[in-house]
C-alpha cells in the first residue's frame, strides 16, 4: 500500500522529488575459511602411516602356510600386514598371511 502511495504521488505532478524507502538487509557474520589439512597416507590393510605410498600401488598377496613341524621355520611372517590362523582337517592349522609390502614364505 505504501508503494502505491509513492507511485501515485509521483504521477500527480506535485513535487519533483520522490523518496523511495531503502531496504537494508543485515548480513550474517561469516566464518573464516578453513585451512585444508593434509591427511597422512595410510596403508590399506593396516591403517598405519605410509608416507611413501608404496602399499597403494601394489596388489595384496595372501600366502597360506602349514603350521606343522615340517613347515617350520616361517620366514617373513613378522613382515605380513595381516595374519590369520585357520583350522583345517585333522586339527591342524594353517597360517594365512596377507601383505601389500613384501611376500612371506
Amino acid at each position: 500500500m505504501a508503494l502505491s502511495v509513492v507511485l501515485f504521488g509521483a504521477c500527480s505532478g506535485g513535487s519533483k522529488h520522490v523518496v523511495i524507502p531503502r531496504v537494508v538487509v543485515a548480513k550474517r557474520p561469516t566464518k573464516p575459511p578453513r585451512r585444508a589439512t593434509k591427511r597422512p597416507r595410510l596403508a590399506p590393510l593396516t591403517g598405519l602411516p605410509d608416507p611413501t605410498a608404496v602399499a597403494e600401488h601394489r596388489c595384496a598377496v595372501t600366502v597360506k602356510i602349514d603350521n606343522t613341524q615340517a613347515a617350520h621355520p616361517h620366514y617373513g611372517l613378522e613382515q605380513a600386514d595381516l595374519v590369520y590362523e585357520e583350522v583345517v582337517e585333522g586339527g591342524y592349522t594353517r597360517s594365512c598371511n596377507s601383505t601389500k609390502a613384501q611376500p612371506a614364505r
